[in-house]
């Protein structure tokens, strides 16, 4: 948990945990991954949900939901980064020329 996407998630994760330190109602997993960018149809929120094993209370450990987040958050991330910066490539040849970056 060294680098910062994956402290700003344990971080966006406490915001979630409410009176339950270390775990997150099951009914909130929606709303916790819309606060990190990520938007599920309710197709896919289902299957995501279907791969945790909530407790009697509807409790899931952050734990166990933060190491599903983190790479889906990075393919994401990196996905926006690229499709940010093909914006600025005018040419489409995968460099972005310094004069390119004075209208930004």
């Amino acid at each position: 948990m060294d680098d910062k996407l994956t402290q700003q998630i344990f971080e966006t994760a406490v915001l979630f945990e409410a009176k339950n330190p270390g775990f997150i109602h099951k009914n909130l997993i929606s709303k916790f991954l819309a606060s990190l960018g990520i938007v599920f149809t309710q197709g896919e929120l289902a299957k995501f949900q279907e791969s945790f094993k909530p407790n009697a209370n509807g409790l899931i450990p952050t734990a166990e939901i933060t190491k599903q987040v983190d790479p889906l958050l990075r393919r994401l991330t990196e996905a926006k980064l690229k499709e940010y910066l093909s914006m600025f490539d005018s040419d489409k040849d995968g460099k972005i020329p310094v004069d390119d970056l004075d209208y930004a």
